[in-house]
């Protein structure tokens, strides 16, 4: 989706550039961020979900949960 959504602005006059970044990797965002510069707009779409009761959840789903929606 990240294509097309740049490609639908681009194409209207709009300047767009997407970014797919791994925000549990801190490094990966720092370099991502000092590549882009100066932002106008940004858009961060992230969240994950296990579907299951968090009992019934392993730990290393949990820290990642975390990690990625806080």
């Amino acid at each position: 989706g990240l294509n097309t959504t740049e490609a639908g602005i681009n194409s209207t006059g709009g300047k767009c550039k997407a970014y797919r970044v791994d925000i549990t990797k801190r490094e990966e965002v720092y370099a991502v961020a000092k590549e882009i510069g100066d932002v106008d707009i940004l858009i961060n779409n992230a969240g994950i979900v296990t579907g299951k009761p968090i009992l019934e959840c392993e730990d290393e789903k949990m820290i990642q949960t975390m990690n990625v929606n806080t």
